[in-house]
């Protein structure tokens, strides 16, 4: 849950700051100011509530699909004629890959946040294809405009790009600094009020202890607080931040991940008692201690292969600062579980029922 709680105040700063970029080129204040008012926006409409930054995502989105298509197309025939001259190496690629790794592991705590609220018979298939077309081929779409971008003007979209973006129309750059920010707002609505589940799911676990207005109130003002002064400091290294940021997160969600599927996948076959799980002496136990072991086990054996700002593995060197943390710390998580609960003989709720009825499907 600390984990979870970083990774929606990170996602918050880093989206605080792009929208203050693309205010203060908008309403031509500085990034600072911006920042302030891009934060103060999300938070009062957090305050409203759930059913409101619904209804807003379902427009936003559209809007913002169209502008970015149409800056795709405008970029590719700004394209030069020949490849520019490039420092990529293999390091570089693998980074690019754990970047993009990263941003769709981070998404499962969203994920579970508003899952929560769906119909218990919401078809598995429905989910599924919504959560991939607007995670991975959304995430897919956006960051290609941006590789494209980089590729026609690498140092002004590190710098601003919003107002890069934007301004490669200029008769209309009002208009997509205006779209730009309300899909950062979007953004950073799920940001707030997950952070907001997160930490009342820590403190009741069975949804027994309702927080009401006031509790929302305090709760999503405190984050915003402090993720707007976060992102006031972190402005001026802003991609550099981000990327460190995004980084970090990954060494830590990742066994995690790798944990929770291979238990749904490969041990229970997606069946758990719902109903037990909130026992605390029930059949799943207080704490599975063996997990908790090799979650941890699998970030230490992580080290050598990271490459971060603040320390650089040995492995991570030989690979010319590629970093594949990651993909070690998922397999070595998911094989290490799947072999516990083989010679510990766990069994799904379904093999081994306790009280009278079916077992729930998760």
């Amino acid at each position: 849950m600390v984990v979870v709680l970083l990774m929606y105040i990170g996602f918050f700063v880093s989206s605080g700051v792009l929208g203050g970029q693309a205010i203060a080129g908008l309403f031509h204040v500085s990034t600072p100011v911006g920042i302030v008012v891009a934060d103060a926006v999300v938070l009062v409409i957090t305050w409203v509530g759930y059913d409101l930054f619904h209804a807003y995502d379902r427009v936003v989105s559209v809007l913002s699909f169209v502008i970015f298509a149409v800056l795709l197309v405008k970029l590719v025939g700004m394209l030069p004629s020949h490849a520019p001259a490039s420092s990529v190496t293999f390091g570089s690629v693998l980074l690019v890959i754990s970047i993009f790794a990263a941003w769709q592991i981070t998404w499962a705590p969203y994920v579970s946040d508003y899952s929560r609220y769906l119909p218990a018979d919401t078809s598995s298939q429905r989910t599924f294809w919504f959560t991939y077309l607007g995670s991975a081929v959304g995430a897919c779409f956006v960051m290609t405009v941006g590789a494209v971008a980089a590729l026609v003007a690498e140092k002004q979209v590190s710098s601003d790009a919003p107002a890069y973006l934007a301004g490669l129309f200029p008769q209309a750059r009002w208009l997509f600094l205006v779209i730009i920010v309300l899909g950062v707002f979007a953004a950073n609505l799920e940001n707030l009020y997950g952070s907001f589940l997160t930490a009342f799911t820590s403190l009741s676990p069975s949804g027994k202890l309702a927080p009401g207005l006031p509790g929302r109130i305090i709760a999503t003002t405190v984050v915003a607080i402090i993720g707007t002064v976060i992102a006031l400091a972190a402005s001026a290294n802003f991609l550099t931040n981000l990327i460190n940021f995004v980084l970090f997160l990954l060494y830590f969600l990742v066994p995690w991940t790798a944990i929770n599927l291979t238990d749904y996948y490969l041990v229970r076959h997606g069946r758990y008692d719902i109903d037990v799980i909130f026992k605390v002496d029930g059949r799943y136990g207080r704490v599975n201690w063996t997990a908790i072991g090799i979650y941890v086990l699998a970030i230490v054996v992580e080290l050598p292969f990271m490459n971060s700002t603040f320390f650089e593995g040995p492995v991570a060197k030989a690979l010319g600062g590629g970093d594949i943390a990651w993909i070690i710390g998922f397999f070595v998580a998911a094989i290490l579980y799947y072999i516990s609960t083989r010679m510990g003989g766990s069994r799904s709720p379904a093999e081994t029922p306790t009280h009278a009825g079916e077992p729930t499907r998760a």
